[in-house]
């Protein structure tokens, strides 16, 4: 999966890439 959010630091890339983007808009 590409990172959607290259800027994002690695924990929060990492939700993402999870399919969990509500964990970090949380």
């Amino acid at each position: 999966m590409v990172d959607p959010a290259p800027n994002q630091p690695g924990p929060l890339r990492t939700l993402i890439v999870d399919d969990e983007p509500l964990a970090v808009e949380r």
